[in-house]
């Protein structure tokens, strides 16, 4: 960090662009701020954010001192509009990337395909919630022995942790392909953890349910500090349960396998999630006109 701040202030950019990561973004803008590189501390150097902290969750007060260092910010988020109001920052709703006519999901809905079961990226959650989904998978499968899952991993790292588990469920083994997050699948129903793939696979239309567990002194604290009513992000922008979320105790294989087997046979399911999706998809910028493209809220600053 020490070394980018000291770039910028050697070669004074006209404009620096954060995107997304606060935990060294916001750091770096306080290092630029105390330097006097940046125009809110009498320098020249425009800063700029794009993508916002999610401090509608947590960390509300970040909001200030982003105010202090930044010039202007572009969310994603219809709503983290009026999370700045009360700041002197100002906040442009530039549309979500995922709603862009140029970006292609990773993944899409097929009547006819297979059960996606997405863990995450992050071991500890992997470890406790897959086994959960691969038994929820294996119940349906006894009932419907057509049925087959495919496992979407972000890493090697994970694809290992995954493995181990699979090797435990040997009647399904040849049920179950391990696939990385490279190339586009698609799915009749799916379960997933919370996080950005769970809004890509809303927004795809795929029916659907939100698998959260972890230590409960970690639960806890997390109750303490994250102001939300739901996890999953398309449930949060709709402000209503869009995929039915199962955390930590209500995450029972019993419960899961039930929501499992109805997302991938209940035609009602499909055309719910069909129309969840399309209202996100608009609430999301899809087709909006008058709304300034991340470039051109950015061309702005290398205009002026």
């Amino acid at each position: 960090m020490g070394a980018t701040a000291q770039w910028i202030t050697q070669y004074q950019p006209r404009v620096v662009c954060f995107v997304d990561y606060p935990g060294f973004n916001l750091r770096l803008a306080k290092q630029l701020f105390e330097r006097g590189v940046c125009a809110q501390a009498g320098g020249a150097v425009k800063l700029v954010y794009y993508i916002s902290p999610q401090i509608w969750a947590w960390k509300a007060w970040r909001r200030f001192s982003m105010a202090r260092t930044l010039d202007a910010l572009a969310v994603i988020f219809p709503f983290e509009v009026d999370c700045y109001r009360d700041t002197r920052l100002p906040a442009t709703f530039v549309g979500h990337p995922f709603v862009r006519p140029d970006h292609c999901l990773p993944v899409s809905y097929d009547p006819d395909g297979t059960i996606l079961l997405l863990p995450g990226s992050r071991r500890v959650p992997v470890r406790r919630i897959f086994p959960v989904m691969l038994e929820a998978f294996r119940r349906l499968w006894l009932k419907h022995p057509q049925m087959t899952a495919t496992v979407i991993y972000p890493s090697e790292t994970i694809k290992a942790v995954l493995e181990k588990i699979v090797s435990r469920f040997e009647d399904i083994q040849a049920r179950v392909s391990l696939v990385p997050n490279t190339q586009k699948r698609s799915g009749r129903a799916l379960l997933t953890s919370s996080g950005t793939m769970s809004l890509a696979c809303t927004l795809a239309g795929i029916p659907g349910a939100i698998i959260y567990k972890t230590s409960w002194p970690t639960y806890i604290f997390g109750k303490m500090i994250i102001d939300i009513k739901h996890l999953g992000i398309g449930s949060i922008l709709l402000g209503r349960m869009v995929y039915p979320e199962f955390i930590q105790a209500q995450a029972s294989v019993g419960r899961v396998a039930a929501e499992l087997e109805d997302c991938a046979l209940n035609p009602q399911r499909r055309e719910r999630a069909a129309q969840d999706a399309q209202e996100l998809r608009t609430l999301l910028g899809e087709g909006l006109t008058g709304m300034p493209s991340p470039a051109q809220w950015l061309g702005q600053f290398l205009d002026s």
